[in-house]
């Protein structure tokens, strides 16, 4: 064939004879957005630090609650009230875990250079 391979791909409409149609407008979420929901300021304010017996250690304590109807907290704080799906709610509070998580290690992170500093 002179001009075009047959292995190179063409548009939609020449591959199946229709034209690209967009998906339309998004769809709007009902209740608070996700990046509201695990903001930094709400992750930080959830979070319980202490030092350990002894003064050993720094301790995070997560307390995940699951409610008969169907709702999850975590330290007294709703997670995923907005949306109706209960895996959706599960998944909302892994994130928020794993962020907590993610700001006691940056905590301990910032306390180690600051006792560092201090030493010196």
């Amino acid at each position: 064939m002179a001009g075009k391979d047959n292995m190179s791909p063409g548009s939609n409409e020449q591959m199946f004879g229709k034209k690209e149609q967009g998906r339309g407008p998004k769809r709007l979420r009902t209740g608070a957005p996700r990046e509201a929901m695990n903001n930094l300021e709400n992750v930080r304010k959830c979070m319980r630090i202490k030092r350990t017996p002894n003064d050993a250690g720094t301790k995070l304590t997560i307390e995940f609650t699951y409610y008969d109807n169907g709702s999850v907290s975590i330290n007294g704080s709703a997670k995923g009230d907005h949306t109706p799906d209960e895996a959706e709610r599960w998944l909302a509070s892994t994130r928020f875990v794993m962020q907590m998580i993610e700001e006691f290690r940056n905590y301990i992170n910032k306390s180690k250079t600051s006792a560092a500093a201090t030493v010196v």
